[in-house]
């Protein structure tokens, strides 16, 4: 496989970490740089660990696993985004709590755990693998909270309304493809 392959894996596993970190910057409006950098080391942690994990127990594969993922994927964020969207109060300037940040981070990981059973079967350096995408985690991660305070000054009216939608969307992109 060669780097631009995995470049292009990468992106692709980041996208969904992406988009709910811009979420995260849509409904927390003053995020202190700390609280950004915890939402980027937290995706891109858990964007290498889930794939290595994938590989690891590749001999156990199951066609099943594929569909347990992307279900419990879709749940998690579902049920997250309904809580944005029914909860509307205004969070402005308040600290992530890390409990949910790693479930938003397992949700949107699981993904790449499936990657990994994939990479078990396919000559793929490891390491040059896991670095790519932690990395590029890392940095689309760490932009995502930027382009949600941004956007959500734009849409003052009701920021974690559309953060909630756009979890839920996600969920059934992640169960249907």
């Amino acid at each position: 496989m060669t780097i631009l392959e995995l470049f292009l894996i990468a992106v692709g596993l980041a996208s969904d970490a992406f988009v709910v970190s811009i979420t995260l910057g849509l409904k927390y409006q003053y995020l202190s740089l700390l609280n950004k950098l915890k939402i980027a080391l937290t995706f891109s942690a858990l964007q290498v660990i889930m794939p290595m994990l994938g590989f690891l127990i590749a001999y156990n594969f199951n066609s099943q696993v594929t569909f347990l993922t992307k279900f419990i994927s879709f749940i998690i964020l579902s049920l997250i985004g309904l809580n944005m969207v029914i909860n509307k109060e205004e969070e402005l300037n308040y600290n992530i709590n890390l409990k949910n940040l790693l479930i938003l981070g397992i949700a949107t990981s699981l993904d790449a755990f499936a990657v990994g059973l994939s990479f078990a079967f396919l000559k793929v350096s490891m390491l040059i693998s896991l670095t790519l995408i932690g990395f590029v985690t890392f940095l689309m991660c760490f932009i995502g909270p930027y382009l949600g305070n941004y956007f959500g000054s734009k849409i003052s009216n009701k920021p974690q309304v559309v953060g909630g939608i756009i979890l839920i969307i996600i969920g059934f992109k992640i169960l249907i493809f």
